[in-house]
């Protein structure tokens, strides 16, 4: 008695399968000669086998997921032999990013966001790093793919979402000065936003975060300066959005002002000058200019040598801390002539010119130096001019005026005595004059 051991292979199939819509041939080899076919069968009975041949086909589908066994069996001198192949058909299904879809809206300066697939353990590719989508990495059309694999049959599966990144615009703004000039001056803004693509709308908010401005240039007006905070958003036509918060220092500009004392002319004397500025910015510099000459740089006191009487231009220039934020101011200061009245007196009657008088400094006034024109008085050339009003008669408007005169020293008398000429023509109960001094600096007459 011979005893033969079943010989034959199966080709053409592995032993694992990943499932998909395949049909494999499976074909048996390296039988003995002289065979006889019995049957070519599987376990799920799904082979699409012909009686007789050594070959089948094997469809993924029909078969199914799950283990299956093919059997063989054929005939050789009147003995029956099988053989058989396990196998297991992997199916891993299929897999989604739950929180990726193509009509996301995602633009380049997003944050990092974490992707969540509908089956863990895969690995994504595209712009990502880890489970993680980085909208800056690309621009434009990109793809975001996942992909699971069985670690024990190594079958996988995956899925690929195609996204586009849009660029967001990169937000830059300054004020053009940083100084208000007066309680209606508006601060303007300067808008350098970069944008790849156009931007559709602008919003522009204060530090209590309201609105003032959609335009693409705007402006603010405060009414103090300080520390002031300013946000601008920007939004593109893809609907990608920027904003940027800006604080910054803005100053007030200064309201320069001066006075005088010492404006008598005595050789050898100075002018005083003195600030009189009204400023909320912090100052940075002062400036005493004469003539085009800076003859001081003083905080709150300035001196000119006087060299001779008549008016002399005083320019102050006030500075701030805040770039532009300066105020100037210039005033023309009579240097007056010094008289000595000695024991016999003084007299003037302006033949050789106005005697050092000058007009006083107020706005509307009427006063003027020669010879008046008034109906019924003639005053001839030999009596010399006079200072006189040509204030209308039927005009009704109010006028408080002066002329002032040199500086007198009365050191050289006891009692003296101010004798004036004077042809007046007063409306009863309206009209007046007065008579005023004052002695040395004092500011009050």
């Amino acid at each position: 008695t011979t005893i033969r051991i079943a010989q034959g292979n199966f080709t053409g199939i592995s032993s694992v399968i990943c499932y998909s819509d395949t049909t494999y041939t499976v074909n048996i080899t390296e039988l003995p000669e002289g065979v006889t076919v019995n049957s070519f069968t599987n376990t799920k009975n799904t082979l699409d086998y012909t009686a007789g041949l050594t070959y089948a086909g094997y469809n993924v589908p029909a078969a199914g997921e799950g283990p299956d066994t093919l059997h063989f069996s054929y005939k050789l001198d009147e003995v029956d032999y099988s053989i058989s192949k396990s196998l297991l058909v992997d199916s891993v299904g299929t897999v989604g990013i739950k929180n990726l879809t193509s009509e996301d809206l995602i633009c380049d300066n997003m944050a990092p966001y974490e992707l969540f697939p509908s089956k863990t353990g895969g690995i994504f590719t595209g712009p990502m790093e880890g489970s993680y989508l980085y909208p800056a990495k690309v621009l434009g059309p990109a793809e975001v793919t996942y992909t699971y694999t069985n670690s024990e049959t190594g079958c996988s599966t995956g899925t690929s979402v195609p996204i586009t990144i849009y660029p967001a615009p990169k937000v830059e703004f300054e004020p053009a000065d940083y100084c208000i000039e007066d309680m209606i001056d508006t601060t303007r803004f300067s808008n350098n936003t970069d944008s790849a693509d156009p931007v559709e709308f602008w919003s522009w908010t204060d530090a209590d975060g309201k609105k003032f401005s959609t335009d693409e240039e705007a402006g603010y007006l405060y009414t103090s300066g300080g520390l002031q905070k300013i946000t601008l958003t920007a939004t593109t036509v893809n609907g990608c959005s920027a904003m940027k918060e800006l604080t910054f220092n803005i100053g007030v500009r200064p309201d320069a002002d001066f006075y005088w004392r010492s404006d008598c002319m005595h050789p050898g004397d100075s002018l005083i000058l003195r600030d009189n500025t009204n400023s909320s910015s912090p100052v940075l510099s002062r400036s005493w200019i004469h003539e085009g000459i800076e003859f001081s740089t003083a905080e709150t006191e300035a001196r000119l040598p006087k060299t001779d009487t008549g008016y002399v231009r005083i320019q102050y220039i006030v500075r701030t801390t805040y770039a532009n934020c300066i105020d100037t101011v210039e005033k023309d200061i009579y240097i007056r002539p010094s008289i000595e009245i000695m024991a016999d007196g003084y007299f003037e009657d302006f033949t050789s010119g106005n005697g050092g008088w000058i007009i006083g400094d107020t706005t509307g006034s009427s006063w003027a130096f020669g010879q008046p024109a008034w109906e019924g008085v003639n005053m001839s050339a030999s009596e010399g001019n006079a200072w006189f009003t040509n204030f209308p008669l039927l005009d009704k408007t109010v006028e408080s005026s002066s002329v002032i005169s040199p500086c007198y020293d009365f050191r050289a008398t006891e009692r003296p005595l101010i004798q004036l000429n004077m042809i007046r023509r007063f409306t009863r109960d309206m009209d007046g004059a007065s008579l005023q001094y004052k002695i040395g600096d004092s500011y009050d007459w």
